[in-house]
């Protein structure tokens, strides 16, 4: 009995102390996604950095979702240890110009209208394109003229909310149709224009009327300042002697006062002159394009380019044209936009088959001298009724345009060639530093986002993919995908 007893509360002893055991050791265990100082440790066998030079054996260090070091023998607390040594770590790609899952349609000159207003599209959306090495979207709304502004999201997350990186993004401008789209999107820009001159014009009358009043001022404290008394004669004027029979008359100080008293108080009202400049309001519809126009930090446009307008023949999509036109309204305005055109793949049985193919290289000098940011997919094509082939995006950079390069279709197989295609052409001779920014940097300077994406340094996001080869070469495939610090579970597909 007395046994029975001891092993009993032996148990309990036990049963306790393991208790105490799991409760001592539960904060270790709940270290995770959920803890508010997230660390991970990341050491690859290769990082591209995209922003400095490759480093081989590298560690980076993230915490809360953030870069918080990058190089060889970093020292490092202890995390969440991600064994990558066989692995190339490179920037998560970001297609700047996307509608993948996009509703959102408009039509007309809205520059105010945010897209991310009713933003709901869940992650499992975009299980396809984080898959393949994608991390961020530039998402705009459908629509011709100016339909509203884009917003950049990730490709993961747990809500909604959780994928907003941008809210607001660069202004969308469609311009296709220059007989029509010219004449409203010039006008949306004077009518901005206006906007400007009238806030200047109030400032002017304000700065005029508060010169006025110092000057009135000014006045007013000199007449008001006591005057100099009159040195003494020794005496008072002696009284003229009047001839005999003569009544003598009054001396003018002897005159009686018949003047009636002023009964009227002095007017001590100043004119009201505001201390600070209060600008009118400026008409919430246009200060997007306000902004643009003054050029202020974080004012952007995407012009998109060769959807609609086609030549008589059907041949050729009237790009160089269109931006001809465009050229006009820019240097009328001084503005400064990105580009996403649209050089379609030809693929012809025959020389002399007859398919839609831009004109761009025709203006690509001539864009080339303002160096922008300019979006187009990565085909080789060959010209109309030749075997004569031609590498747009190879011109566009000699050029001296900030290339861009986005998945031809937006669909999974659009977005899994891409790296394939890139590959081809870097053997096309185009530069491979300059592909890899393509995909990374420069779409996210396109977004105004450049210091919180695109490459892997200290404070961006730890938005990261890791392959199993070099990323221009044919067979790498992605193996992982982090976004924000944590790693995305990834869709297989078998196709």
């Amino acid at each position: 009995m007395l046994s029975d007893r001891m092993k009993f509360g032996g148990a309990n002893q036990l049963a306790a102390l393991i208790t105490l055991l799991l409760i001592i050791a539960s904060p270790l265990w709940a270290q995770g996604d959920d803890e508010p100082d997230r660390l991970v440790i990341v050491h690859a066998g290769r990082v591209i950095t995209v922003s400095g030079e490759e480093i081989t054996d590298a560690t980076i260090v993230i915490r809360n979702g953030v870069i918080e070091a990058v190089g060889k023998n970093v020292e490092h607390p202890y995390g969440k240890t991600i064994d990558a040594r066989h692995l190339t770590v490179m920037p998560g790609m970001i297609n700047p110009m996307s509608r993948f899952a996009v509703t959102a349609t408009g039509s007309g000159i809205r520059p105010h209208t945010k897209m991310s207003k009713g933003f709901k599209t869940e992650a499992w959306a975009f299980e396809d394109v984080v898959s393949t090495g994608y991390t961020n979207l530039g998402l705009f709304p459908r629509g011709r003229g100016m339909p509203g502004r884009g917003m950049v999201v990730h490709t993961s997350g747990e809500k909604p909310v959780d994928l907003v990186q941008e809210d607001e993004g660069p202004i969308l401008i469609t311009f296709n149709s220059p007989g029509s789209e010219k004449a409203s999107v010039k006008k949306a820009f004077e009518t901005a224009k206006k906007e400007i001159e009238k806030v200047e014009a109030a400032r002017k009358k304000w700065e005029e009327a508060k010169k006025k009043a110092a000057a009135a001022a000014k006045a007013a404290t000199k007449k008001s300042a006591p005057k100099p008394s009159p040195k003494p004669t020794g005496g008072p004027a002696p009284k003229p002697t009047p001839k005999p029979g003569e009544t003598p008359k009054p001396t003018p100080s002897e005159k009686p006062d018949t003047k009636k008293p002023d009964t009227k108080k002095p007017d001590t009202k100043k004119p009201s002159v505001p201390k600070e400049f209060v600008p009118p309001k400026i008409n919430p519809s246009y200060q997007p394009l306000v902004d643009l126009l003054q050029k202020k930090d974080g004012a952007l446009a995407m012009v998109e380019m060769g959807t609609a307008r086609y030549s008589n023949r059907g041949s050729s999509l009237m790009e160089g044209g269109i931006y001809l036109h465009w050229a006009e309204i820019a240097k009328e305005f001084e503005l400064k936009t990105s580009f996403r055109i649209y050089n379609r793949r030809v693929t012809r049985s025959s020389p002399f088959s007859v398919q839609p193919e831009t004109d761009m290289e025709l203006a690509a000098e001539k864009m080339g001298k303002a160096k922008p940011f300019v979006a187009l997919s990565p085909v080789i094509n060959t010209h109309s009724f030749t075997r004569n082939k031609y590498n747009l995006g190879l011109t566009l950079h000699n050029a001296g345009c900030q290339v861009v390069f986005v998945p031809e279709n937006e669909n999974w197989q659009g977005y899994s060639r891409m790296r394939d295609a890139l590959t081809k052409m870097t053997r096309s001779g185009f530069p491979r530093k300059a592909a890899i920014e393509s995909v990374t940097l420069n779409p996210a300077k396109m977004l105004g986002v450049e210091d919180q994406l695109g490459s892997i340094a200290v404070g961006r996001a730890a938005n990261l993919v890791f392959l199993d080869g070099d990323p221009l070469s044919y067979g790498a495939r992605v193996q992982k995908v982090m976004v924000g610090g944590k790693m995305v579970e990834l869709k297989v597909r078998i196709d």
